[in-house]
């Protein structure tokens, strides 16, 4: 089967949408809510809903947003050689499906099916989506219930075709459930074995009450039977109050514990999602940090300073050669002598003079005032006038010009001390230039730049690492998986054990449960007043009498119940030895076609898993386990392995399944996004299955990423229906 188009009417969001598809691989794109899993579903209610269906479920939840009309499907499509059209309108509850080469047509749910039969080889969505339909997050949710269990040994080649054994099977398992009803928990209506079982037991116990008001010669009242009869009503009634208040406290504590559970899955989702998002920014600055590789040097720190040396040595030596040039120049521009005065003598002469008059002043006024008469300070007074005018002739004569000619000598000094200080110069830049090829810099504050950018990388890196490990709470990245995988395991042992339907159905609101509970406190004191009462009719009957006659018409009877009790069991035993034989006789048929399942799968495993693992086992119950070279055991995937290994091969398990169902029959393959979890290596060979997957059957690729718009015919969702 090969879809060429579908034409969708007043379904869900989409009022008017129209298909063409491609015979191998389509890529279904559209953005998260641009109705990717809408179309899926139509394409299954298409297939297998019945139009004139009333259940409020699909009425409330197909019909158009915003009004009451019922959606109209159609699909073209080829297949046995001929093109079809299938059309379904819910609003008029009709069903066509037509040949339009022979033009013979079908206009019933039953014959529509039975001829999609024909022609897909799945007669079921059930089925449908247990093989062809695989939905992101689900590929390796095999489902092994007996539905899929049973179509595989049924419809394997090994079974002959003979689809009926099941259904002997499930004949005699509802014989033998009718027969045993009412044995292990109280029913409506009670099987033959357990009316048989209660009636000997009512006879016995009748029988026995007879025996003994014989001996006591006491015969039973009415009013004892009634007592009797009503204790058993109320009895009976407590134990179902009692069953109902237990379930409704485990369905509250289970309640409470799966909140619990999905808060720590929500938990470790989120601290998943933000490790990827680290580990992206980490592997990005890895790429950035090769642009810098040159920097990865243990001697950057050593080079660093010496770069710093070297240009602080240079600029020195530069700003000396400056000096040395002015210097030089100067004493070039005039070769003529230079004439100097002692003019810039004459503040250090005049304060001589008056440094010594000051002196000799003092002298003199310490002579006057300590000699009695005026000679001795007179004379000092004369002295320090000559020694004054000594100084002022000695000022004259060195006043006199001096001529003086420039210095040959001290010219070559500065000529030798300029040319040093350039060869300092030129060899300092040559080291610097030497440390900076190194690290393919032209100049000092390129490497000052480059340098800033790697250190700030190398920090962000570092910094990176540390968010991701505090995220991670120490722990590695694969324990917390396994912890979010145990705890979804843990989820799903909760819903399927624990809050299993009966106990989900024990809702009690407050009110209820405490109503529930004044009325089982009020039926235990029935009890016992009804037990009271019990004792006391059976003494207000003991002077009744009881006709020996009667005794032994219920020990002829009892006698007769038990032959009927006996030929039940006989046939019990024979139902349950007849469906273990058949059982055991199907599972050996399901280990032939486990066989043909290995075969199938282990073709392409080792190309779709780069040959990690090559070997797998199909078991009857349909899990499966793989052979690992690493642990030279086989191991269970869910349990050992990566999720994108698991999805890979559980892909593979799903088609093999199909494979094995359909007898190589053409059905279109579904898949609404699976490959979440692949790799680009995984996803390359995943492709390359979906391609040879396509070479036989239709495949429906639904997504919203755009990457995969190169595997088939690309058809772009619109954002509105």
């Amino acid at each position: 089967m090969k879809i060429k188009n579908i034409k969708i009417e007043k379904y869900k969001k989409f009022k008017d949408l129209s298909l063409e598809f491609d015979p191998g691989v389509n890529v279904i794109v559209g953005d998260n809510e641009a109705g990717k899993s809408t179309l899926a579903q139509a394409i299954m209610d298409l297939l297998y809903v019945d139009p004139a269906t009333k259940a409020v479920s699909f009425v409330n939840t197909r019909k158009s947003w915003g009004t009451s009309h019922m959606p109209e499907l159609e699909m073209t499509f080829h297949a046995l050689q001929s093109v079809f059209t299938l059309s379904k309108d819910f609003q008029k509850k009709t069903i066509v499906l037509k040949n339009l080469d022979t033009k013979k047509q079908v206009d019933t749910y039953k014959e529509s099916l039975e001829n999609l039969k024909k022609i897909i080889g799945v007669s079921s969505e059930q089925i449908y989506r247990k093989t062809a339909f695989i939905n992101q997050g689900d590929v390796a949710l095999v489902d092994s219930s007996d539905d899929l269990l049973h179509e595989i040994t049924d419809m394997s080649p090994s079974s002959g075709g003979q689809s009926g054994v099941q259904k002997i099977i499930k004949n005699l398992q509802s014989e033998l459930a009718s027969l045993t009803r009412g044995l292990e928990r109280p029913a409506n209506n009670p099987g033959p074995i357990k009316l048989q079982q209660d009636r000997i037991q009512k006879i016995s116990d009748y029988l026995k009450d007879k025996k003994s008001q014989w001996e006591k010669r006491q015969s039973a009242s009415n009013s004892q039977d009634e007592s009797g009869s009503e204790l058993d009503k109320v009895t009976t009634k407590i134990k179902e109050i009692e069953e109902l208040l237990e379930n409704y406290k485990v369905a509250k504590e289970g309640k409470a514990n799966l909140a619990k559970i999905v808060d720590e899955i929500k938990s470790i989702e989120d601290r998943l999602q933000k490790v990827d998002r680290l580990t992206q920014e980490i592997e990005q600055l890895k790429e950035e940090s090769e642009k810098y590789s040159k920097f990865e040097n243990p001697q950057l720190e050593n080079d660093l300073k010496t770069i710093i040396g070297l240009e602080q040595s240079i600029k020195i030596a530069e700003k000396e050669l400056q000096n040395v040039g002015e210097e030089s120049g100067i004493n070039q521009q005039n070769l003529e002598p230079i004439k100097t005065t002692n003019e810039r003598k004459f503040p250090v002469v005049l304060a001589g003079h008056l440094i010594v008059f000051l002196v000799f002043l003092v002298l003199t006024i310490f002579a006057f005032l300590t000699q009695e008469g005026v000679f001795i300070p007179l004379i000092i007074f004369i002295l320090g006038i000559f020694v004054n005018i000594a100084i002022f002739l000695w000022g004259k004569l060195s006043s006199k010009s001096n001529d003086i000619f420039p210095n040959k000598s001290y010219e070559d000094s500065m000529t030798k001390l300029e040319n040093q200080l350039k060869t300092r110069i030129k060899t300092g830049q040559d080291e610097l230039y030497t440390v900076l090829a190194k690290y393919d810099v032209d100049d000092a504050n390129q490497f000052y730049s480059l340098k800033a950018n790697y250190v700030s990388i190398k920090t962000k890196y570092s910094d990176l690492l540390s968010q991701r490990k505090v995220v991670l709470g120490g722990e590695g990245i694969e324990k917390v998986k396994k912890q979010q995988l145990e705890l979804l395991y843990s989820k799903k042992e909760l819903e399927t054990n624990v809050l299993t339907e009966k106990v989900l159905n024990s809702q009690l609101s407050p009110e209820k449960y405490l109503e529930k509970s004044r009325e089982l406190d009020k039926l235990e004191i029935q009890q016992s007043n009804l037990k009271e009462e019990l004792v006391a009719s059976m003494t207000r009957v003991s002077d009744s009498n009881v006709e020996y006659s009667e005794i032994v018409s219920l020990e002829e009877e009892l006698e007769n119940s038990k032959k009927n009790m006996s030929d039940l069991i006989q046939k019990q035993k024979v139902l349950q030895l007849t469906i273990s034989t058949m059982q055991e006789a199907v599972i050996e048929v399901s280990k032939l076609a486990n066989k043909i399942l290995e075969k199938t799968i282990s073709e392409k495993l080792g190309k779709i898993t780069l040959n990690h693992y090559t070997k797998i086992q199909v078991k009857p119950d349909l899990t499966i386990q793989v052979y690992s070279s690493e642990k030279n055991d086989w191991v269970d995937p869910i349990k050992e392995l990566s999720r994108g290994t698991i999805d890979q091969i559980y892909f593979l398990v799903r088609l093999g399944f199909l494979k094995l169902i359909t007898e190589n029959r053409n059905i279109p393959i579904i898949l609404d996004d699976p490959f979440v979890t692949a790799d680009a290596n995984r996803k390359e060979s995943l492709r390359e299955v979906v391609t040879e997957i396509a070479k036989q059957h239709q495949v429906i690729l639904f997504t919203n990423d755009f990457d995969y718009s190169d595997w088939g015919n690309t058809i772009v969702l619109p954002v509105r229906g």
